[in-house]
């Protein structure tokens, strides 16, 4: 037993790698040290999880920082300019209230953005299930960014079934894993010329792709795309740069209605998200 307050010890004082090793034949005291080490193991499991999300939430805050203090600080410059300068002329002050414009709904952007993550990770956002015609729904939404699309120069491609597909599911967290999904694609892939969307059934669930044939993403980041504040600018090579947060947003809403969102990628070629309802949300 003084073996083990002392292992005791060692862990209250700082030590983690230290675990309690016994010969004694005794079995209750084997089944003991053998709780105890399983305990010192989710102890030492739980402190490094906790120190990792602790990085975590510093890079996050970090970065929300940086994002919004860039759009912030040219808002402030072209109004410190209209502000003090008398001798600009109509059509200046036309373009820099334009720029005024744009960065302060950025940063409207971002804020609703960081908040809707917020009230996710606090668990505030309730799913509203109702009984929806998913196909319908999806074509509402399909015809919404049809300009979108036009505007972009690319051209769109849907595939639906035969039949509609009646589901119970929350309305609004589709709509907005949606729309996220389908911005990405305009956002990134619209250089390969078509944006497409395919709704099916498969045998325990249903799948919506969202697909372009755009530059694609590399492997690497593919492993990171929804995480929080990670872009993938550099691996789409597009003039748009995103705030890191539509796909972790999308992630989480699918996450809380048990289905599943992923990404693949071969560059100029096909890239597509993935977005699953289960089996159990359909309606018969």
């Amino acid at each position: 037993m003084d073996k083990v307050a002392a292992s005791l010890r060692q862990t209250r004082e700082g030590s983690r790698n230290v675990r309690i090793r016994s010969h004694s034949r005794d079995r209750s005291f084997q089944r003991l040290t053998s709780e105890i080490n399983g305990l010192l193991d989710q102890f030492q499991l739980t402190e490094m999880e906790f120190h990792k999300s602790e990085s975590a939430r510093k890079k996050l805050i970090t970065n929300i920082s940086h994002d919004l203090r860039t759009p912030l600080t040219s808002v402030l410059g072209y109004l410190e300019v209209l502000r003090k300068d008398t001798s600009i002329s109509e059509v200046e002050r036309e373009q820099y209230t334009e720029i005024i414009w744009q960065k302060s709904n950025r940063l409207y952007e971002l804020t609703e953005s960081f908040f809707q993550l917020a009230k996710l990770d606090d668990d505030e956002v309730g799913l509203r299930r109702s009984e929806i015609n998913l196909s319908a729904m999806i074509k509402e939404i399909w015809l919404s960014y049809i300009p979108q699309i036009e505007d972009a120069g690319t051209k769109g491609e849907v595939c639906f079934p035969d039949n509609d597909l009646i589901v119970s599911t929350d309305r609004i967290s589709v709509e907005r894993i949606l729309g996220n999904l389908l911005s990405n694609s305009l956002k990134y892939g619209a250089a390969g010329g078509v944006i497409g969307l395919t709704l099916s059934q498969r045998e325990d669930e249903v799948l919506i792709e969202i697909w372009d044939k755009g530059p694609g993403i590399s492997e690497d980041h593919l492993l990171h795309i929804f995480d929080r504040l990670y872009t993938v600018d550099s691996s789409r090579n597009g003039p748009v740069k995103g705030s890191g947060l539509g796909l972790a947003i999308a992630m989480e809403l699918a996450t809380k209605q048990g289905g599943k969102l992923w990404g693949t990628s071969l560059p100029n070629v096909r890239t597509s998200f993935f977005f699953t309802l289960p089996k159990s949300s359909l309606k018969i």
